[in-house]
Order: C-alpha cells, then sequence, then structure tokens
C-alpha cells in the first residue's frame, strides 16, 4: 500500500481475503502477504471502506457568547471520542453526542474504535463580529440656543437595530427601528444626551455633548 488519503474522519479501508476470511485493515506502507497452494480464479480479496464520524458545527449566536456547539455522529456506541481545546479543556464521550457550551476557537476532534484506531479533525467554531457603536458626526447648537443640534452614528456589524435618546433629565427625546446599520437624528436642542442602542447582541449606551462649549464658557 503506497497511500492512502482523503478519508473521512473515523474511517479506514479493509482488505477481506475471500478464501480465508481474513481481514485486514490498511494503511499507508502496509504490505499485503498472499500465499496461494494452488490455482484460484475469480475475486480473492474485497476492498471496503468503513464507516465514518461525521459533524456539525453550530458557532455562536453572538460575540463572545459561549454557546456553540459540535454534533459529532458515529456508527456504534463503542467509539470513543475526545474533543479538546486550544486553552487545555478536554471533552470525553463514548457514542455520538453534542459538545455544548462552546465557546469560538479551535477544537481537535480524535475519534478511536477497534478497526480502524485513533483519527483526529480540527475543526474551527465560528462567531459574529463584535457590534459596536460609533458617532460617525455631531453638529453641536451654535450659543447652545434653538434646535439645530445633529447627530449621526454607525452600529457596526449590525443588520438592524433600535435605539433611544435620552435628554440629562433621562427623558427619551426619540427612538426608532432601524434596519441597516446607520441613522441620523436632527433637530435636537443643546444638552447632554444617552444614546442607547439595542441589538439582539448588544445593548450600548453613548453619551453625546450637543452643547457649544464657548457659550457654555460665558455662561459660567
Amino acid at each position: 500500500v503506497t497511500e492512502i488519503s482523503n478519508l473521512p474522519l473515523g474511517a479506514c479501508l479493509t482488505i477481506e481475503d475471500v478464501v480465508t476470511g481474513t481481514v485486514t485493515t490498511l494503511s499507508s506502507g502496509a504490505t499485503v502477504v498472499v500465499q496461494a497452494q494452488e490455482a484460484f480464479r475469480g475475486v480473492r480479496f474485497i476492498i471496503r471502506a468503513t464507516p465514518s464520524a461525521s459533524t456539525v458545527v453550530t458557532g455562536s449566536s453572538c460575540y463572545g457568547v459561549h454557546d456553540a456547539s459540535i454534533d459529532v455522529s458515529v456508527p456504534s456506541s463503542d467509539w470513543n471520542l475526545s474533543l479538546s481545546s486550544e486553552n487545555g479543556y478536554e471533552f470525553m464521550s463514548q457514542g455520538s453526542v453534542t459538545f455544548d457550551h462552546l465557546a469560538a476557537g479551535n477544537y481537535l476532534l480524535q475519534v478511536e474504535h477497534a478497526t480502524c484506531g485513533v483519527s483526529s479533525q480540527m475543526i474551527h467554531v465560528d462567531q459574529p463580529q463584535e457590534i459596536r457603536t460609533a458617532i460617525t458626526g455631531i453638529e453641536k447648537v451654535e450659543c447652545s440656543l434653538g434646535t439645530t443640534g445633529m447627530l449621526s452614528f454607525e452600529v457596526e456589524h449590525a443588520n438592524w437595530f433600535t435605539y433611544e435618546l435620552r435628554n440629562a433629565s433621562n427623558a427619551i427625546v426619540c427612538s426608532g427601528n432601524v434596519e441597516g446599520s446607520t441613522a441620523l437624528i436632527e433637530s435636537l436642542p443643546a444638552d447632554v444626551y444617552n444614546l442607547h442602542v439595542f441589538t439582539p447582541c448588544s445593548n450600548e449606551t453613548v453619551q453625546v455633548d450637543l452643547r457649544d462649549e464657548l457659550a457654555n464658557k460665558i455662561g459660567r
């Protein structure tokens, strides 16, 4: 046997001698010795691939949340499984199992059974990008008089979000549901505002001061 590659996780090749009934597991570099005491005509050897393990990986629902999972299905309960993480944690099981409450990252899955021995596979568990609110523009109220204040903001890596803008008295000035990642709020009086932004994966508060700094100094 010169080379065996691209086999599914946990699978191997076996060769059966139909004359003797002997079944041998094949591996790269192995030698199969055949002895024939008399003439034989027909199929002498059958090569089969054994059943394999299958995996389904579900990534984290939100950035930094430990709710990812790896489902491992194996043909029978006599398969031994181990899942180890980069930070040293190791999870053991026998037979099909769901490894859950996992953080994003790289994991080494090893499977072992009597026919094919040990095989392994690296598995990467994804997570969404971190959601962050960034103020992209402000216009302060000149002389702190009137309602010419404006602010724009972006909720990075979000597809939709809700927001509330509260003034210094904690009263809601405006709110909205936005499909997308950006919003613009205009016609604001001079004040210190708290912008509250909510997504399924985040809850942030950003403070914005729309008062005219020069007017504030004169007022003192």
